[in-house]
C-alpha cells in the first residue's frame, strides 16, 4: 500500500466493487455460468456475514455492492469468493 494512505474499514461500510475475468475473457457467458457464481456469492455473503446490497454481472466482469463484513475484512471475503468458488484460468 502507498506511504501516506489510510485505509478505513468499519463494520456495515457499503462498497463498490468491480473485477474481472482472467484477460477480460467472457468465461461468464459459458452455460450456468451465472447461476454458479450467485450461488458462490450466497454462500461467501452468509460465511464471512456480510451484506450484498446489489451486483451485476456480465460476461467478462462483474459489480458489486457490498457491506463491510463483520467478521473479516472484505478483501478476505472477495479473495476466497475468487479462490475458492472461481476455476482458475
Amino acid at each position: 500500500m502507498p506511504t501516506g494512505r489510510k485505509r478505513y474499514q468499519h463494520e456495515g461500510d457499503p462498497h463498490f466493487i468491480t473485477f474481472s475475468s482472467y484477460r477480460r475473457q467472457p468465461y461468464l457467458s459459458e452455460p450456468g455460468a451465472y447461476s454458479t457464481l450467485d450461488q458462490a456469492l450466497e454462500e461467501t455473503r452468509k460465511r464471512h456475514s456480510m451484506e450484498v446490497h446489489g451486483y451485476a454481472f456480465m460476461p467478462e466482469h462483474l459489480h458489486l455492492l457490498v457491506s463491510e463484513p463483520s467478521q473479516t475484512v472484505l478483501a478476505d471475503a472477495l479473495q476466497a469468493l475468487r479462490v475458492e468458488h472461481l476455476p482458475p484460468p
